[in-house]
C-alpha cells in the first residue's frame, strides 16, 4: 500500500484573480492518505 499526501496551497500575491507563473504560493493544509 502507498501513501499519498494532498496539499492545498494559497496563492499569495493575488486574492481573486488565478495562479500564474512565478507567483508566490503558501502551503495551508496538508494530509497524508493510504
Amino acid at each position: 500500500m502507498s501513501a499519498h499526501v494532498v496539499a492545498v496551497y494559497h496563492n499569495t500575491e493575488s486574492r481573486f484573480l488565478p495562479y500564474e507563473d512565478g507567483h508566490q504560493v503558501t502551503q495551508v493544509l496538508s494530509h497524508w492518505r493510504d
